[in-house]
């Protein structure tokens, strides 16, 4: 299980390179391609890379992803204890 989630880290992390590297690109595109205002005024839409693509954000949604906060269980698994409890209750194991 060790090694499926570093291997799942590891693809998310590509990943996150991967749409890093496109932003990027779009980013220079689009430098080039979109100024605002009209002629002595012109400038930039976003005079910053960070104002268009924030890594740092991008990259807390993906460890959302991988890391939710609260590692709750699935339905079905809380499902499973709660019966497993109640056999036990049931019984009088605790």
């Amino acid at each position: 299980m060790a090694e499926y989630k570093l291997m799942l880290k590891a693809n998310l992390d590509r990943r996150e390179e991967l749409e890093y590297d496109r932003h990027w690109r779009a980013f220079l595109q689009m430098a080039v391609q979109s100024p605002i205002g009209k002629g002595k005024s012109q400038r930039l839409r976003y005079s910053k890379f960070e104002k268009f693509y924030n890594r740092a954000k991008a990259r807390k949604e993906l460890d959302k992803l991988f890391n939710p906060k609260s590692e709750s269980k699935t339905e079905e698994e809380s499902r499973v204890e709660k019966i497993i409890k109640y056999k036990k209750r049931k019984r009088g194991d605790e």
